[in-house]
């Protein structure tokens, strides 16, 4: 797969930075895996992150990149700590109640 360098001047869409957050809480890569492939919206989403650079993923598991984690920060999804934020926690009940 090619990857499209353009962390630097992307705006992530809604759905991009719930599938970040997803995967930034998961305990562990395969149960971020999981919660990434539930809907078609989360597929999509996943797959053009991977081609950004901001997730990687292998067989049934996936991980941020450093521009993964850097995103859920600079969203403030999450804080320095790796610890939700009301933002993150206003965009997760939101794609939630959605699906």
């Amino acid at each position: 797969m090619r990857l499209i360098n353009l962390t630097e001047n992307v705006t992530l869409n809604l759905h991009q930075r719930y599938v970040l957050l997803q995967i930034q809480l998961a305990d562990t890569p395969v149960l971020a895996f999981d919660q990434i492939n539930r809907t078609e919206s989360d597929v999509k989403a996943r797959e053009m992150l991977q081609r950004m650079g901001y997730i990687r993923l292998s067989e049934n598991e996936a991980v941020l990149t450093n521009a993964g984690e850097k995103a859920v920060v600079d969203y403030g999804l999450v804080d320095e700590n790796g610890e939700t934020t009301e933002a993150g926690e206003e965009l997760l009940n939101s794609v939630s109640q959605q699906q």
